[in-house]
């Protein structure tokens, strides 16, 4: 699964993001985190990731689960190989703006968001070995958040979002 160098930033670490289950790697989360509360009737909730406008041809988008475990949850690339990964479960519930490359606007629409939705969500953006932009998002239905800790209210889904600055590969986040 490691497909990028892992580096260890020289500051404080603000999450302890665990790639595999022997390799321990720090990031720090940077900004606040931003909440979106979804009704658990609604038809889609938007999973936000954005980055600089005008990315190049070459640019794969790659949107995982990690947790509870691992998902592939949708792959935009310019390939033939485009989404043949994603995992059954979305199959059908997810979609990308059309201009993602020119807007920057990488986020993904979820169709029907349920309870099997909950779990860590990872938005990696990269060109040839190179990741360009890593959004970590934690989208629940219960107070167990990863990134903050307030109980959605009555019937609803929560998505939490905490951008890190850890530019690697990652299969679980924790203690934000």
């Amino acid at each position: 699964m490691e497909r990028f160098p892992l580096k260890q930033p020289t500051h404080q670490p603000g999450c302890q993001i665990l790639a595999g289950k022997s390799n321990q790697v720090w990031g720090h989360a940077l900004g606040g985190v931003v909440e979106v509360k979804v009704n658990e009737k609604a038809e889609s909730v938007v999973l936000p990731c954005k980055t600089t406008a005008g990315l190049k041809e070459n640019t794969v988008v790659e949107w995982i689960r990690s947790d509870p475990d691992f998902r592939i949850v949708h792959v935009f690339s310019n390939t033939s190989e485009r989404n043949t990964k994603q995992d059954g479960l979305y199959r059908g519930r997810t979609e990308m703006n059309a201009d993602l490359l020119r807007s920057g606007d990488l986020s993904l629409t979820l169709k029907f968001p349920t309870e099997r939705d909950n779990g860590s969500y990872i938005c990696t953006v990269y060109r040839d070995e190179d990741i360009l932009s890593l959004v970590f998002l934690y989208f629940s239905t219960s107070n167990d958040g990863l990134c903050s800790h307030s109980s959605p209210r009555e019937g609803g889904i929560r998505i939490r979002v905490c951008p890190a600055a850890l530019l690697v590969s990652i299969l679980r986040v924790s203690g934000c």
